[in-house]
């Protein structure tokens, strides 16, 4: 017998008292303890549904047709000890057969239908066994998607739209995570629960701009009540133009510096400006060591990668290759020849004939600069040197540019000991055009880098570091007047102007 607060058999009487601390299910049994199961908060409204064999099931009873979690549950009562646990996902009603089986209304495994539930002698767990069902399925299912494969993130802040259309409102969440660096990011999806969700990727994953490379996305979509949760992956990858000084291949500049201690540090600067300035997105330490070189120089991709990579002259005039790794890491450096301790000035990191690979110009305390073409073989990545010619003497720094005005190849900009800087176009032939003057000041800085597409807007920049502040030169594409001027919050705390004794 069972009655909405109560069941009887031969061996159990089972009721639903109403307690100040708390209702609870007491069972009863000839010769046996008292037993008292207590009741959540979830489950305080519970009645008794029946007893099969020695198996008492309870729970809060549903709508039939509804999807709210309503679930049945069953306790062993031939052990003392044992724990409720869920026979049913959802049930709503109850009939009662002459043979002790008892007939419900329910849910399991996603199906709705009526289940016959028998057995449970000494506390095994009941069958239960589907004989009718209503033809709904609660699972929630993926019936379409809109999903890229591949994602151009070349410009910043363009949202990246993933659609899908679920059988049943649900919440829904995407994971993209990044292959080789294993990043992620978890985007939600509506609060209304919608059977449409859309989420929309900023290309950011831990507060920096997402990495170039293959991802993977995971969808789970959770339904509000009852019901397996939907899931589907797959794969997707994010490509932009390469960037001759991105190092750990997310597209957007990196600026390296070496302190005092000869630690390299790395500042992966933001992929936009933030509150109208750029900025650094993080700082990580590339290693300590650096301190035994005269020069360090940022010259482009060598290496065959989409990254760039760095050269360094040590005291003795050897140069050194470090190829970058992809992840802001660098490979063991190589050795590329002697006799470097000549030049006291280098730059690199400009197509200066028009091959398409970075070149080198060197110039020598005698005033003769020097061209270094890029092979594209980082075993030598240099031919041999051809003669540019004299009077390079009178600049205190040469930095290059990459193509900032827009004709044939890479360009260079010289700054005289007067502080006047100068620019020089190349012709794509590996010379260059009669040098025009820019402007005055630029002795304000300790440090002048060619640092690539900073701004996203197709033309490489120039970046000015030193005790007034480090300012980004935006390039124009003009070679009448090559840069605009903008702040920045590039080393910005107190004495970092000061800081570094290198920039590249």
């Amino acid at each position: 017998m069972t009655g909405a607060g109560g069941a009887l058999t031969l061996d159990y009487f089972a009721r639903v008292e109403n307690r100040s601390e708390g209702n609870r299910i007491i069972v009863d049994r000839a010769g046996k303890s008292r037993r008292e199961i207590p009741l959540d908060t979830f489950t305080q409204k519970a009645v008794v549904v029946g007893i099969v064999g020695d198996v008492l099931l309870y729970g809060v009873p549903g709508e039939a047709a509804g999807t709210s979690i309503n679930p049945l549950y069953a306790v062993d009562l031939f052990k003392a000890d044992a724990q409720p646990y869920e026979l049913l996902e959802r049930f709503s009603s109850v009939a009662h057969a002459p043979d002790g089986a008892l007939y419900v209304r329910g849910v399991k495994d996603d199906a709705d239908g009526l289940y016959r539930l028998f057995d449970g002698v000494q506390g095994s767990v009941p069958e239960v066994t589907r004989v009718a069902s209503t033809g709904r399925d609660l699972a929630v299912t993926v019936l379409d998607s809109k999903i890229p494969t591949t994602v151009d993130l070349q410009r910043p802040g363009t949202p990246v739209r993933w659609e899908w259309t679920i059988s049943r409102p649900a919440f829904a969440m995407l994971t993209l995570k990044h292959v080789a660096t294993g990043k992620q990011i978890t985007l939600p999806g509506p609060e209304d629960r919608s059977t449409h969700p859309v989420m929309e990727w900023d290309g950011m994953i831990d507060g920096a701009v997402a990495p170039n490379g293959a991802y993977t996305w995971h969808l789970v979509a959770i339904p509000n009540g009852v019901g397996s949760a939907a899931r589907a992956s797959g794969t997707f990858r994010v490509t932009r133009q390469a960037n001759p000084h991105d190092f750990n291949d997310n597209g957007s500049t990196d600026l390296l510096a070496r302190d005092s201690s000869g630690t390299l540090w790395r500042d992966d600067l933001s992929d936009g400006p933030v509150d109208g300035q750029y900025a650094s997105a993080g700082r990580s330490a590339v290693g300590g060591g650096w301190a035994a070189y005269k020069h360090i120089e940022a010259v482009g991709q060598i290496g065959g990668a989409a990254h760039g990579d760095l050269v360094a002259v040590d005291a003795k005039g050897d140069l050194w290759t470090y190829l970058a790794k992809g992840d802001g890491s660098f490979t063991a450096r190589a050795r590329v020849g002697g006799g470097w301790n000549a030049y006291d000035k280098i730059t690199g990191g400009s197509d200066l004939d028009g091959d398409g690979r970075s070149d080198l110009v060197a110039t020598g305390t005698d005033g003769v600069a020097w061209l270094y073409k890029g092979t594209g073989d980082w075993t030598k990545p240099y031919a041999s040197r051809v003669r540019l010619g004299a009077g390079w003497g009178v600049y205190d720094q040469i930095t290059a540019v990459g193509n900032i005005a827009g004709a044939a190849a890479g360009d260079l900009v010289a700054r005289d000991t007067a502080g006047v800087l100068w620019l020089y176009l190349g012709k794509g032939d590996g010379t260059f055009a009669p040098r025009t003057r820019v402007g005055s000041g630029w002795n304000m800085f300790s440090r002048l880098v060619g640092a690539g597409d900073v701004d996203n807007d197709g033309r490489p920049d120039l970046i000015g570091y030193g005790p007034q502040g480090t300012y980004l030169y935006r390039a124009t594409g003009s070679w009448q007047s090559p840069f605009t001027r903008v702040s920045t919050r590039l080393y910005a705390a107190p004495g970092e102007g000061t800081a570094y004794n290198d920039v590249a």
